[in-house]
């Protein structure tokens, strides 16, 4: 059976943490671990056995990837000998963007009335202080058709880019 692309879930006894990951290659993965949640947490955590709700859990934040040779190289000598018998490496994830899932430069980017039937536009998104916020690479904001505000050089008295209906110097140039 393939891993790639599953999430787990690992809890730590000690501080009560989870940590969420995702396999990016199949691979094996250690069902013990040390606590990686928070820096002072000296416990172990155990792995879920990829029996996760990832309504629950939420996203991962952190991945298992196959190491490059240079990586195993590097690493210590049990990380070599696990590597060896097919096992993955792990770091923390980067952030994707919400909409195409990519590796990207993203912008935390600030909505005030969002019209979310606008063809291309389908973020993941949350909701902060009666905004509209989404971590979105500049590919999909061109896509949806709201340019990204470091693109486009906006006047003072023009409309804000973000659609929200306000002068820019009342709504994202507020310094």
């Amino acid at each position: 059976m393939s891993s790639k692309g599953l999430l787990n879930a690992y809890d730590c006894k000690e501080c009560k943490g989870v940590m969420v990951t995702v396999d990016l290659d199949d691979g094996v993965t250690p069902f013990q671990m040390t606590c990686e949640v928070t820096l002072a947490c000296k416990g172990w955590m155990t792995s879920r056995g990829y029996v996760v709700d990832p309504d629950e859990v939420g996203e991962p934040t952190f991945e298992w990837y196959k190491p490059s040779p240079s990586e195993v190289k590097k690493s210590s000598d049990g990380m070599r000998d696990h590597a060896a018998q097919e096992g993955l490496f792990f770091r923390k994830r980067k952030k994707r963007c919400s909409s195409c899932k990519a590796d990207a430069p993203l912008s935390p980017f600030q909505f005030g009335e969002v019209d979310t039937t606008r063809p291309g536009f389908k973020p993941g998104a949350y909701i902060a202080e009666n905004k509209l916020t989404v971590d979105i690479c500049d590919n999909c904001l061109v896509k949806a058709g709201y340019p990204p505000m470091h693109l486009k050089k906006v006047g003072r008295n023009e409309p804000c880019p973000c659609g929200g209906g306000k002068k820019y110097k009342k709504c994202h140039g507020v310094n």
